[in-house]
């Protein structure tokens, strides 16, 4: 086998891997996107319910608190 064989194979052969490599990026890319966007996906869900739960401690707080105004009034 020449030098330019050599040459030429040793071109194609790194030409393919860097096809291939290119492709599991982009595969890697898309996994890791999909992953970002479920995680995102949950963290907004867990925010939505924790505020809701904030938001109905403190309306059970303030009506205890209303409750407790209006029977000392009363008596």
């Amino acid at each position: 086998m020449s030098h330019e064989e050599e040459k030429k194979i040793f071109e194609d052969l790194t030409k393919e891997f860097k096809r291939i490599i290119e492709e599991k990026l982009i595969e890697v890319k898309e996994d890791a996107k999909k992953l970002f966007n479920l995680i995102k996906e949950k963290k907004a869900a867990y925010l939505e319910n924790s505020t809701l739960l904030a938001l109905g401690i403190a309306f059970t707080i303030g009506l205890a608190i209303g409750v407790a105004i209006a029977k000392g009034k009363k008596s």
